[in-house]
Formats: C-alpha cells, structure tokens, sequence
C-alpha cells in the first residue's frame, strides 16, 4: 500500500523538531547520569521569591511582550498556584492592573489602551479564576465581554481574535474558553462552531 505523503515541512516545524531533537538529546544524557535524579531539586522558595518579584516589575528586556502583559500575570500567577503560594501575592496591585487592560467596549488587551483581543481575554480571565476572590471576580464587565463575543463571531461558526483580525481554531477556542468560563455560552454563540471545528479538522487530514 501506498502511505499518505508528508506534510510540506514550514520554517516553523523545521525550527520545533531541531528544538525537540535538542530537548531528546539532554534528556537522554540525564536518563544516563545516575546522579541526576539525587541531585535535582526544585528550588521552591528562590522559584516563588522569583514570580513574586517578577509581578511587581519586569526588566526592560521583557518591553518584547508589552502587548502580552496579561499573559505574564497569568504565567507567573499559574506558576504560584502550582507552588501553593497565591496567597502571597498581593492580588489588588494584579486586579488594578487588569481592570486598566479591560476595554470598555468589552474585552481584553494586551495592555493598557491597546486593542482587545481574545489572547490576553483568555490569559486575564484565566488569571482572575487564579486569584479566586470577590473583587476579582467582578473585575470582567460580562455584559461588556458578551458583546465583544458576539462583536468576534463569524458566520462559519469561528471567532475572530481581535477586530479585523485572524480567525481559527485558536481564537475559537480561546473564545469559547472565556464564554464558558464566565457562564455566558448561549446558543448564538455556538451556532456552527462545531460544523467549523470538523472542517478544519478535516483539512489537516488531507494536508
């Protein structure tokens, strides 16, 4: 039987199988090193010290991400969570900052007067479920993020990510997340997601 050919390579997957063959290759020299599994050790208190400092202020070389800034704030309050140490953080300083990110039409940017988008709305909304407090729940403007749902939604069943912006399965899915999230999936915004999930799935498969 004839196999199905191999999708085309891209820079992109070029570039992430010579990182996976870099990960392969380290892992496999600790896999030998007897000694490894004796002397590695998570340092606990420096990695918590580490994300708390970092929640306060970042150095210049992170200006990088300054349209990712909500992201930050759920990486970091992701990596506490996982460390038992959330109730170190000083949650309003976080809260005061999302609110700024919030657009008032609805929505979440990447910081502070920027465009809404649904990336930093997936991160923003993931890290007020992180902090699980009153006041941060009632940071997200629901009505204001379902009309920027419904705002996003395209007659295919996907969402766009932003105004304008590219529509697939990522912004799908990080819309979707949000909706579910805050308890604002409705029949309108579902409509045909699944028939647009299934096509693209398809596409891959013939890829």
């Amino acid at each position: 039987t004839t196999s199905e050919p191999l999708p085309q390579p891209t820079p992109t997957s070029i570039e992430q199988d010579s990182t996976e063959n870099t990960v392969l290759s380290l892992l496999r020299e600790i896999k030998n090193d007897p000694s490894f599994k004796n002397s590695t050790k998570l340092h606990k208190i420096e990695s918590i010290h580490y994300l708390l400092r970092g929640l306060r202020r970042l150095s210049s070389s992170y200006q990088c991400l300054d349209a990712s800034r909500p992201w930050l704030c759920y990486w970091m309050l992701h990596s506490l969570d996982l460390l038992d140490a959330v109730s170190e953080v000083s949650t309003e300083k976080v809260i005061s900052f999302l609110k700024k990110c919030q657009d008032p039409a609805g929505g979440i940017a990447g910081g502070p007067g920027q465009l809404p988008h649904f990336a930093p709305t997936y991160a923003g909304v993931n890290a007020v479920v992180i902090l699980a407090t009153e006041e941060a729940y009632t940071l997200v403007d629901r009505q204001g993020m379902y009309s920027f749902l419904e705002s996003m939604k395209e007659k295919d069943g996907s969402f766009r990510m932003h105004k304008d912006g590219e529509a697939d399965l990522r912004s799908t899915y990080c819309a979707l997340s949000v909706a579910s999230i805050l308890n604002l999936l409705t029949p309108e915004l579902t409509k045909d997601c699944v028939t647009y999930i299934k096509r693209f799935h398809i596409s891959v498969q013939h890829l």
